[in-house]
């Protein structure tokens, strides 16, 4: 979404999902993390996605350890990324991404404090087999 729309696209979009987001958290987020568990629906975050899109010049990336694991040519381009990032958004867009990504994570904790299955790959400690009935955002309990 934020690759192929002019900047001000991309920041309406944005902001139109903070704005239902901030209402739907205060107000329906509960519910249906609750109807979502009762009927078996699963959720598919995709949280790491969405921060690396939102959030992409996120001190934590570039200090990350793992980073030696990648190859060069990956760094440099994730760095021209970041570059064209800054350089497409202002602070007061970026703080909208930033916004929503707080939405998207404040969501997936609910849904999962609620029961709802969640199809997940968990990054801390290596891969774990999917399905999991875990965000990876806290304990996770295994559906098989």
């Amino acid at each position: 979404m934020l690759n192929t729309a002019t900047p001000e696209q991309a920041v309406a979009t944005v902001r139109e999902q903070v704005t239902a987001g901030a209402d739907f958290v205060e107000g329906r987020t509960h519910e249906l993390a609750e109807h979502f568990a009762a009927d078996g629906t699963w959720h598919v975050p995709t949280l790491i996605r969405q921060k690396t899109s939102k959030l992409c010049d996120d001190p934590s990336f570039a200090t990350d350890p793992d980073l030696r694991y990648m190859a060069p040519v990956t760094l440099t381009t994730w760095n021209g990324v970041v570059t064209k990032f800054r350089n497409r958004f202002t602070p007061e867009q970026r703080a909208t991404f930033a916004a929503s990504h707080r939405y998207e994570y404040d969501m997936a904790r609910i849904f999962e404090a609620a029961g709802v299955s969640m199809l997940v790959r968990a990054l801390k400690g290596g891969l774990t087999p999917a399905p999991r009935r875990s965000s990876g955002l806290g304990p996770a309990a295994s559906t098989t």
